[in-house]
């Protein structure tokens, strides 16, 4: 079972199930790299606080449920998406409407933002991510993120001003939002280290 180790951060684990045999993490294998399967929040982490809190004593923050997508090129590069107005780049994706899958969710925003159309039998489920959000402060974004290849030129559309593919070894000397900065692209990362 991999570690859950933080270096500076302050990580919350609240379960998507209940785990009997396993206290403060929960883990599962994608890629061949052990990834934390808890729904995990970020935030800074100062002396005498828990490292590990439980649902019941945590205080929950309010949450926006998304649908992302780690989309790699053919050259191994990730589409990172900013929307006009802000300066934090992301994951391209957006909110859940009610009684809509995921998947689904993804395929309809990557449509409007990108004028990308993809098949959802073709997205790899990576797992739920959450982080404060970037551009609505008090809220945690809680991501359902997806992984597709593509080869295709996308052109931002509807809220989307800015697109930039970029190496996931770097930040792309651009401004990340946290849900990227801090678990998407460090997950990324190691998946890719656990091939070569």
């Amino acid at each position: 079972m991999a570690s859950c180790q933080p270096t500076s951060m302050y990580v919350l684990h609240r379960y998507r199930e209940q785990a009997r045999s396993h206290r403060g993490c929960v883990s599962q294998k994608f890629f061949g790299v052990t990834t934390p399967r808890a729904h995990v929040i970020l935030a800074p982490f100062s002396q005498g606080q828990s490292l590990f809190m439980t649902p019941s004593s945590a205080t929950s923050p309010s949450i926006i449920r998304i649908a992302a997508a780690l989309l790699i090129g053919p050259d191994g590069r990730t589409l990172l998406v900013r929307k006009r107005g802000t300066e934090a780049f992301m994951q391209p994706g957006g909110k859940i409407e009610a009684h809509e899958q995921p998947v689904h969710a993804l395929a309809r925003e990557l449509e409007e933002e990108l004028g990308l159309a993809i098949n959802p039998a073709h997205a790899t489920y990576l797992g739920q991510f959450s982080a404060p959000a970037a551009n609505e402060p008090g809220f945690v974004v809680q991501a359902e993120l997806f992984q597709l290849t593509i080869d295709s030129d996308v052109s931002p559309a509807a809220e989307i001003e800015e697109v930039r593919w970029i190496d996931p070894g770097t930040d792309g000397d651009v401004t990340l939002a946290p849900l990227t900065r801090d678990l998407i692209l460090p997950f990324y990362r190691a998946s890719l280290n656990a091939i070569a």
